[in-house]
Parts: structure tokens; sequence; C-alpha cells
């Protein structure tokens, strides 16, 4: 069982963004509660290096910041556009081909914001949205309601 949660609503909704957008990517922050419940099975010693595994996280909202510009194979946004004690949970975006394999400029976006990152490739349905966590290992995750 994954301790990253997503509700499912939130996914449909951030779908139906893509193929809104299409053949455009789709960009967007994800964020959570912040009240995540400590797990009971986490090892403090262990390898992971991401504190945020620490905690159950549900992710339940997202924001959508002006962007600079948007083409069919890249965004670009402006950080300081991002609202203050907002708690980023990682981002989405879509590769409007049918790759859900991150580019070495995702990889690199990955590792400055969050935990969670999605990209949901065409044509942007549930069986083809890929989760990564901020090194850009694919990661499971659970729905919820």
């Amino acid at each position: 069982m994954s301790n990253i949660k997503v509700k499912l609503g939130l996914i449909e909704e951030l779908l139906e963004a893509c193929r809104k957008t299409h053949p455009n990517e789709f960009f967007a922050f994800l964020g959570h509660d912040n009240t995540g419940k400590e797990r009971k099975d986490y090892d403090f010693w262990s390898f992971e290096e991401n504190f945020d595994y620490k905690y159950e996280k549900v992710v339940d909202h997202y924001i959508i910041v002006p962007l600079f510009y948007q083409v069919r194979n890249a965004v670009s946004y402006r950080s300081d556009l991002l609202p203050l004690g907002f708690s980023i949970a990682g981002t989405i975006h879509s590769h409007p081909s049918y790759s859900g394999r991150p580019s070495k400029e995702d990889l690199l976006s990955f590792e400055k914001r969050g935990f969670l990152h999605i990209i949901a490739a065409f044509p942007y349905q549930l069986n083809s949205i890929y989760f990564y966590d901020s090194r850009g290992r694919k990661i499971d995750v659970e729905y919820v309601d």
C-alpha cells in the first residue's frame, strides 16, 4: 500500500484539463493537506532520503499559475506567482504523445519541488498516467475518494 494517496476526482479533473489543452502541454502544481499522519512502518535509518515519505500524504487539490509560455512540448511558469502558504506536493503535466517517460528537462524540474510528479500521456486516461518521485523513479499511488 502506498503512503501517497491521490483523490480520484482530482485525477479525473486534471485528465480532462489535459484533453482540453491538447495538443499543447498542460501544467499545474499539486497540493496536499499538509497534515499527513506519521507512518508506523517508516524506517528512519533507511536509505530513503526524502522525508516526505515518512508521512502519509493526500494530494487533494491543484493550482494553475500564470504560464510564461505554453507550446506543444513545453511550458514555463513564474514561480514568484505561486501563492504563499501553498503546500506543494509536486506537479502534473501532459505529454501530447503516447510516452509517459520523463525527459531530461522533466527530471530536472522534478528535483525542484515536491515529492510526486505526474505525467499524463495521450489519450489522457487513467491507464496513461505515470507517477514519479522527485528523483524520477516510478512510484505507486493509491486513489482515494
